[in-house]
Formats: structure tokens, sequence, C-alpha cells
């Protein structure tokens, strides 16, 4: 009979840790998250009208995509510590020069080889995802 007994608790122990695991699990899944995982992108770059602070990269046997630095992209050109302002591999893309009617032009800057590092950011405005870059790898 004691037997019996210790079977019942310890199967009554294994169906309490069973369903917390479970509950764990399913509230777990329910929390959003608020984390985002950078897709990486290398090509080539060149200038972009649309600011001092956007750039065209194209991938290889793709068409370029436009993308726009923020105040918090981080860059480093060697593996280690990441550094904030404008990346060097990319500073040459954004000196604008003036034309002869006055407007700005992009200057005719070498295309060089990056890796970015792009998340997906819903609008608020109610337009598709913006294509955020979160990190640039400049060659060494």
């Amino acid at each position: 009979m004691a037997s019996t007994k210790n079977l019942a608790k310890r199967g009554q122990a294994w169906l309490t840790y069973g369903a917390l695991l479970l509950l764990g699990i399913l509230v777990g899944h329910a929390i959003p998250g608020n984390s985002a995982t950078p897709n990486s992108v290398t090509g080539a770059t060149s200038a972009a009208s649309g600011g001092a602070d956007t750039f065209k990269l194209a991938p290889k046997g793709a068409k370029a995509t436009s993308y726009k630095l923020t105040n918090q992209t981080v860059w480093q050109v060697t593996p280690g510590a990441w550094k904030s302002g404008m990346p060097p591999c990319l500073a040459g893309d954004f000196v604008r020069t003036t034309s002869s009617s006055g407007a700005p032009k992009p200057a005719a800057a070498s295309s060089k080889q990056v890796t970015i590092g792009v998340i997906s950011v819903p609008s608020v405005t109610g337009g598709g995802p913006l294509q955020l870059v979160v990190w640039v790898r400049c060659p060494a």
C-alpha cells in the first residue's frame, strides 16, 4: 500500500512539473520580443540622392537598394571595438559637390565592398516596412 501511495505522489509531482513547464513555454511564447536579428548584406556602395546620410548598396547580381544611416549606426574596420559616426568606407559616398546649376549632386566616389546589418521595422506612417541599417563593416 505504501508503494502505491509513493507512486501516486511521484506521478502528481511529475504532472505538476509538466504543467508548469507547459505554462512557462506558452507564456514565454506569448510575450512579444524586443530584439531583432539583422540580415547581413554585402555589396558595392555608391552615392545616392536623398540626403547626406543616404547611400546605395548593390549585392552581387542584384539591383542596388538605397539605405539611410542613423546617428546610432555603428561601424568597424577590424574585429574588435565598434565605433559610431560616419564609417570611413562610406565617407566618400556622402561628399556633395555643387553642379553648375547650384543643385547638390553626389560626389564621384569609387565603389567599395562593404557589409551592412539591416533590420526591417514597421512604418509608423502606414507604409511598408522600413529598412534600418544598424551596423556597417568596412573592409580592412
